[in-house]
């Protein structure tokens, strides 16, 4: 059995650690609460816009949205990945990482590559030598609509280019705290086509085309910086909840190693007792 210091300095350690996963927790839950506050409208305001293009959807197809919606193939691919920055977030991170391998496993692609944003995809896909795009992978250090325009944009471009046939997201959806879907959503052709139901006539002005390129231009960035935002939150969420196991696991690991702490110390304060009345009988 391992001696009263021993166990002592361990005591210390785990509590030490609590402390740190406790804090942690809290952190996240904040910053839960704030991502949570900066999603919600957003993604507010994607339904509606999904919702106002479906009704204008049939009126413009030929002249707007083709080079959106047609399909091209799928030679050419851009896979995004949304991972985080930092790790101790339970398996975050390894379910997006193993989806977006499944993917690429499983594809006939002539050319693939991937667009990594957050640090821990970008190590994980520049490790195994792929064919990355480096320049955004530090989106999440400064998240705002402007810098998410900027990569929405960027893809966009490459695509109506014809640079790639297809773009592919792959991200933590999120659910609510205790769940997070992990999605491979198509970005590029958009393939949403519910967005034909429940037609409403509207009046253009100055006419459907030009409302129709702006509003189609507006829901990819929306679409794109609803998904980013999805992946923060369920992030913060998915991190408050491996904290707070953490902590519970200390605790439960602190009662253990104390009631180990005093049968030791009770059986050593025993043994000298029991030296000592020897001792003194010898006498």
């Amino acid at each position: 059995m391992s001696g009263i210091k021993e166990i002592k300095n361990r005591i210390g350690s785990v509590a030490f650690t609590k402390q740190i996963t406790k804090a942690m927790k809290m952190v996240s839950a904040s910053k839960l609460r704030r991502s949570q506050n900066l999603a919600s409208p957003v993604h507010f305001y994607h339904e509606k816009l999904k919702g106002i293009l479906g009704n204008i959807y049939s009126d413009i197809y030929h002249s707007v949205f083709d080079m959106y919606v047609k399909d091209r193939g799928s030679d050419n691919v851009l896979l995004v990945v949304l991972t985080s920055d930092r790790g101790l977030c339970g398996s975050f991170n390894s379910v997006v990482l193993r989806r977006a391998m499944k993917y690429i496993n499983e594809s006939s692609f002539k050319s693939i590559k991937i667009l990594p944003i957050g640090k821990k995809g970008f190590k994980f896909f520049k490790k195994r030598k792929f064919d990355i795009i480096d320049e955004y992978s530090t989106l999440f250090n400064n998240l705002n609509f402007i810098n998410s325009k900027n990569v929405s944009e960027h893809i966009v471009s490459e695509f109506k280019n014809s640079n790639y046939d297809k773009i592919e997201i792959v991200y933590n959806k999120y659910i609510n705290n205790m769940s997070q879907k992990i999605t491979l959503k198509q970005f590029l052709p958009v393939n949403d086509y519910s967005l034909v139901e429940n037609k409403v006539d509207y009046i253009y002005e100055p006419s459907s085309s030009h409302i129709g390129l702006n509003l189609i231009s507006d829901y990819l960035d929306i679409d794109f910086y609803s998904m980013t935002l999805s992946s923060v939150v369920s992030e913060h969420a998915s991190r408050m909840i491996s904290m707070g196991k953490a902590t519970d696991n200390a605790t439960e690991l602190l009662k253990d190693l104390k009631l180990v702490y005093n049968r030791t110390r009770q059986a050593s304060i025993t043994k000298e007792m029991l030296e000592i009345v020897n001792g003194a009988e010898a006498c």
